[in-house]
């Protein structure tokens, strides 16, 4: 991940959070923070899917 990968899940939360508190809490309003959380998620758990070792239980030896 380049250096500023880190910033899109913070950025994308900090957005959601300002269209609900801007706009108030209504279906479309929802939606779209809904989306925005969708890239923080999918970020932070490519992060720690790399991170983790790769699982050797299923290996015969």
């Amino acid at each position: 991940m380049n250096k500023w990968a880190w910033l899109c899940p913070w950025l994308a939360i900090a957005l959601a959070a300002a269209i609900l508190i801007l706009w108030g809490l209504t279906w479309w309003t929802a939606l779209l923070s809904a989306l925005l959380l969708v890239c923080p998620a999918i970020v932070l758990w490519g992060f720690i899917a790399l991170r983790r070792p790769p699982d050797r239980s299923g290996e015969d030896n």
